[in-house]
C-alpha cells in the first residue's frame, strides 16, 4: 500500500486525531503533532500527545535544546554567582555566561550589578500526555529497538507499521508486550491498535527536556 515511510507517516497524521481519542482525549484538551524530533538518543517519526493549558504557555525566547538541565534545576528566588554557576556544571567561564545571557533573554533569570544572579521563575513543563511512535514499512524488529529508546521521554511508545506487513510482528506479539511497546497497523481507511503498552514513568531527563522545549516552540509559533 505504501510505497515509502513518509506516506505511512503522512496518513497517519490524518487520523491521529481519531488515535489520541482513545487515550480519552476530550475536544478542550490542547494537543500537539510533531515528525522527526530528535531526541539526541534516536529521531522518533512521530511524537504526539496533549500539553498543560496553564501560564506556563506565556510567550518567552525559546531556549537552546542542549541548555535546558542547568535551567531546569534553578529554583525561584534563589541568587547565585556566575562561578558557582559554572562550577556545579563544569562549563567554562564563556560557555557559563552565553547560557546565562539565554535564561536571561528568556526571563528565567536576571543579572545584577554586582554579577549576582537572581532567579525569577523556574522552568515549567508544558507537556502533558506524550506518544512517541517509530514507523517501518516493513521492518518490525528495528521499528521495536528504535521505539524502545523513546521510552526514555514518552508515555507511551508505539511501533507503526503497513498493515500488509502486520502479520509477522502479530506473530511475534510477546516480544512487543516483554519490551512495553505498542503496536499499530495502518491501511487506506484506519488504523489498528493490536497493542497499547502500560503506562511507562516519565523521567525528567535531557530527552524529556528537549520534547518539553520542542512542544513550548510549536505553541509559541503557532503551528498546533
Amino acid at each position: 500500500m505504501f510505497k515509502y515511510e513518509f506516506e505511512l507517516v503522512n496518513a497517519f497524521k490524518e487520523q491521529s486525531g481519531d488515535f489520541l481519542k482513545s487515550f480519552s482525549i476530550n475536544s478542550k484538551q490542547k494537543t500537539f503533532y510533531i515528525q522527526e524530533f530528535n531526541s539526541n538518543f534516536g529521531i522518533a517519526d512521530i511524537v504526539l500527545g496533549t500539553f498543560r493549558s496553564s501560564k506556563s504557555t506565556n510567550i518567552r525566547k525559546p531556549i537552546n535544546l542542549n541548555w535546558l538541565y542547568p535551567l531546569s534545576t534553578l529554583k525561584r528566588s534563589t541568587c547565585l554567582s556566575l562561578d558557582e554557576f559554572q562550577g556545579t556544571f563544569g562549563f567554562s567561564k564563556i560557555s557559563a555566561l552565553k547560557r546565562i545571557k539565554e535564561y536571561e533573554r528568556a526571563g528565567f533569570v536576571i543579572r545584577g550589578n554586582s554579577g549576582q544572579i537572581k532567579v525569577l521563575k523556574e522552568y515549567k513543563f508544558v507537556t502533558n500526555l506524550v506518544i512517541s511512535i517509530e514507523a517501518k514499512l516493513r521492518d518490525w524488529r528495528k521499528a521495536l529497538f528504535q521505539a524502545k529508546r523513546y521510552q526514555r521521554f514518552s508515555d507511551f511508545s508505539f511501533v507503526l507499521l503497513d498493515a500488509r506487513m502486520k502479520r509477522n510482528a502479530l506473530k511475534n506479539i510477546n516480544v512487543f508486550i516483554d519490551q512495553n511497546i505498542g503496536l499499530l497497523s495502518l491501511n487506506a481507511n484506519s488504523i489498528e491498535v493490536h497493542l497499547v503498552p502500560q503506562k511507562n514513568k516519565k523521567k525528567i531527563s535531557d530527552y524529556y527536556l528537549r520534547l518539553n522545549e520542542k512542544v513550548y516552540h510549536h505553541i509559541t509559533l503557532g503551528n498546533l
